[in-house]
């Protein structure tokens, strides 16, 4: 039996509109836990693997991605497809955790790449990639060369959090001194600078879900919107400027977990959630977006207009409802929008079964119209 770690890498061909999968990349740090794509880079991946204190940065061999972009016309059977290629990824960089004497607090439980919804003119001058360790650490890195350096670095308090709900993070693409950090049922709000009138380190701390908060994303469009999902189902959005109250709370979506929370990056009115329940829905959160979808017809067609709460009926008429609902057949840990194409979305199940879903057509028509 093959004991190694992969990372596989999977191409959509849209005019087949099939997942093809085209190479295994072996994987030698360990089980991969967490993968971060470079947003200006295509063969530029971080991975940190399970139980680590450090981030990888690799390279994908530049042969490998000439073969599988050169592919183009397959017939509608499996057999037209070539078999997966195998191949080595080429390590470039280590990202150790600031305290290599306490491996306990010290390993590392999220990553992030700066610019990851498009927001160049946002980037930070002290490097392009963050990493989360468990003990609060936050540190940013300069990875521009190809070699990992420590620009700075700052706690957070994530005394809350445990072995089964470790801390996650979000990095606000409109500010590059901002980080949001979940932990246990509450965010923390770090600001890196330290000559403001803002006192450096906390500037905000609110409690968002009951039993604890599993993941959380700015939005890419519109500054101080933060979204959170939580152990209790629920998906919330939050104005950062006075956090007291959700702006909305999406009941109903998902009966178990909500484990990923994913605004689209160009269209904001788009958000993603998915569970352990197995659910993937796709939200049309229109009032409190950078471009609203308000008339008078979803005004009549939907009573919660207004209120704090999101509808999940059959209906999708309205500007806040869930416009579509894919089950996969285990517990959904990943979501992503697409790059280069705004109307597509991949989910990974448990079962290692990734499924790639388009957002329906009435939604780009109301969008783009």
């Amino acid at each position: 039996m093959d004991s190694n770690n992969y990372l596989h890498m999977l191409r959509f061909r849209s005019e087949l509109n099939q997942l093809a999968h085209e190479a295994s990349l072996e994987h030698p740090t360990g089980a991969i836990a967490k993968v971060a794509t470079s947003p200006h880079d295509s063969t530029m991946v971080l991975t940190t693997a399970e139980h680590s204190n450090n981030a990888t940065l690799w390279k994908i061999p530049g042969e490998i991605l000439e073969q599988t972009s050169s592919h183009l016309g397959y017939g509608d059977d499996d057999d037209d497809y070539p078999l997966a290629q195998s191949a080595m990824l080429e390590e470039r960089a280590t990202l150790s955790s600031m305290n290599p004497d306490d491996e306990d607090n010290s390993l590392i439980v999220d990553i992030q790449w700066r610019g990851a919804a498009g927001e160049d003119d946002h980037a930070s001058p002290n490097g392009d990639v963050l990493t989360l360790d468990v003990s609060g650490r936050l540190t940013q890195w300069d990875v521009a060369f190809g070699a990992a350096e420590s620009t700075r670095h700052i706690m957070a308090d994530v005394s809350q959090s445990s072995w089964s709900l470790p801390p996650r993070m979000a990095w606000d693409p409109h500010n590059a001194d901002a980080t949001a950090v979940a932990a246990g049922t509450a965010v923390q709000l770090v600001d890196w600078r330290a000559d403001t009138s803002v006192p450096a380190g906390t500037v905000q701390r609110f409690t968002c879900h009951r039993y604890g908060v599993m993941d959380l994303d700015y939005n890419p469009n519109k500054p101080h919107v933060l979204t959170t999902a939580g152990q209790e189902g629920l998906i919330k959005f939050w104005d950062l400027r006075s956090a007291k109250q959700p702006l909305l709370t999406v009941r109903g979506g998902h009966r178990h977990w909500a484990t990923q929370v994913t605004y689209n990056p160009f269209h904001d009115q788009l958000v993603v959630s998915a569970g352990t329940d197995s659910v993937v829905n796709l939200w049309r959160i229109s009032t409190i977006s950078s471009s609203p979808l308000f008339t008078l017809e979803d005004e009549d067609d939907n009573p919660l207009v207004g209120d704090n709460e999101v509808a999940t009926g059959a209906s999708d008429e309205g500007p806040n409802v869930r416009v579509s609902r894919l089950e996969h057949m285990d517990s959904v840990y990943a979501t992503a929008w697409g790059a280069a194409d705004a109307w597509i979305y991949a989910s990974a199940g448990y079962d290692g079964k990734v499924v790639l879903n388009h957002v329906p057509s009435k939604e780009k028509y109301k969008i783009l119209l």
